[in-house]
C-alpha cells in the first residue's frame, strides 16, 4: 500500500467573509389560512338550556310537587285517573 502524501480532506480551507442571510419571505397573514373554533349546539342541548332556565313562579310549583311526594300527598286516585285518561286518550285507546 502506497501513502502518496496527505489528501485534501485535513486541510484548513480559508473562510470568506460573512454575508448576511437573504430575507425570509413570510406570507401575509389571511384569515382563510388561520385556523378557526366552530361550536355547534343541538336544539337538544337548546332545549335543556331553556329547561333549566325556569323562572321563579314554576320554580316554586316544582318545589311543591316535591314536598308532596315527600310527604306521600301527592299520588291521590284522582291524579291517577285523569294521568291514565290523558295517557289512553293520546294512544287512542279510551273507552269512548
Amino acid at each position: 500500500m502506497d501513502v502518496n502524501g496527505i489528501s485534501s480532506v485535513g486541510k484548513a480551507n480559508a473562510l470568506g467573509a460573512a454575508r448576511p442571510a437573504p430575507p425570509v419571505e413570510t406570507p401575509p397573514a389571511t384569515d382563510a389560512l388561520a385556523p378557526q373554533d366552530e361550536v355547534q349546539i343541538s336544539s337538544s342541548a337548546r332545549m335543556m338550556d331553556e329547561l333549566s332556565r325556569t323562572s321563579g313562579v314554576r320554580q316554586e310549583r316544582i318545589e311543591q310537587i316535591r314536598q308532596e311526594i315527600a310527604d306521600g300527598s301527592y299520588d291521590t286516585p284522582e291524579k291517577l285517573d285523569a294521568a291514565l285518561d290523558k295517557f289512553l286518550d293520546k294512544y287512542g285507546l279510551s273507552d269512548e
